[in-house]
């Protein structure tokens, strides 16, 4: 058996994303539970009610119309799947959906894979860019969001 040497790839940062529910109100009553009859996987969802993003080049608050999260619960863990929008602080639209999920494997934090949609000429890059995000619940959700930069060739 031959070793093969594996590359890391580097992490960027990115920005953080704060993002607010509905505070005060118990979660079970502010969702709508819809279990699927054939598998017993609860679904949910959740209103995002603001937020912000803050980052060395990007600057926005989460517009609460629309945005959500859609979670579907299993015996192992959380599927997560986020949809909302950013207005940056030089008025321009970011589209921004995740997929990801906590669970057994993951010691509660929350892994996520942000996309991008925009035709903001100065965060266009962000189509392209692979991202990972790491979370954690509380009050709200707080995700670090990374983009994943490539190897170095050998």
């Amino acid at each position: 058996m031959t070793s093969t040497q594996h590359n890391m790839p580097n992490l960027q940062f990115l920005f953080q994303l704060n993002l607010k529910h509905k505070v005060g109100v118990d979660v079970s009553a502010s969702t709508a539970d819809l279990r699927d009859k054939t598998t017993g996987y609860g679904r949910q969802v959740m209103p995002v009610t603001g937020g912000q993003c803050i980052g060395p080049s990007i600057n926005a608050k989460i517009l609460e119309h629309g945005a959500a999260d859609w979670l579907i619960n299993g015996p192992n863990g959380t599927k997560l799947n986020i949809r909302l929008t950013l207005k940056t602080e030089d008025n321009e639209f970011i589209y921004v959906t995740y997929d990801g999920f906590v669970g057994k494997n993951t010691n509660g934090m929350l892994v996520t894979f942000p996309r991008f949609e925009t035709n903001a000429e100065k965060y266009i890059y962000l189509i392209d860019t692979p991202c990972v995000a790491i979370g954690k619940g509380g009050d709200g959700v707080r995700y670090d969001v990374y983009a994943v930069k490539p190897v170095p060739k050998l």
